[in-house]
């Protein structure tokens, strides 16, 4: 009982951290944990699409290709958390040297989309993250 609980919270953490849809209707009818139906949202596009886009510019920071395309969410959720350190520790510095500090880390740009400062934006707009 308590290893099933603890695979519904992972499903339920997924759900909220990767901003998805979950859908228990078909477990309660058998209890199976694989009938529990986790599904992207917008939201959920839009931080796969900025993931991606960081991991092309900062190599160091992988993205989970092919479990994205087989819609492997509890995967991608732990690929996920694995790369929270390095996104928000990876040198951020502009092409004239100035430093990006403060508040600012790809991992809040990646899951959030925050932009707080301009040395920030000039950096994403640098590395071709953002147009």
């Amino acid at each position: 009982m308590w290893l099933e609980e603890s695979k519904l919270k992972v499903y339920a953490q997924t759900a909220d951290f990767l901003r998805m849809e979950i859908d228990f209707s078909n477990y309660g009818k058998g209890e199976n944990i694989d009938d529990i139906t986790l599904t992207p949202t917008k939201r959920t596009k839009e931080m796969m699409e900025r993931w991606k886009a960081v991991s092309k510019a900062f190599p160091t920071i992988e993205f989970p290709q092919k479990e994205v395309e087989e819609g492997n969410w509890i995967k991608v959720y732990e690929e996920i958390t694995k790369s929270i350190g390095k996104m928000r520790t990876v040198p951020l510095v502009l092409s004239n040297g100035e430093e990006v500090g403060g508040t600012e880390s790809l991992y809040l740009y990646v899951h959030n989309g925050n932009i707080e400062e301009d040395n920030f934006k000039n950096l994403l707009k640098e590395k071709g993250i953002i147009e």
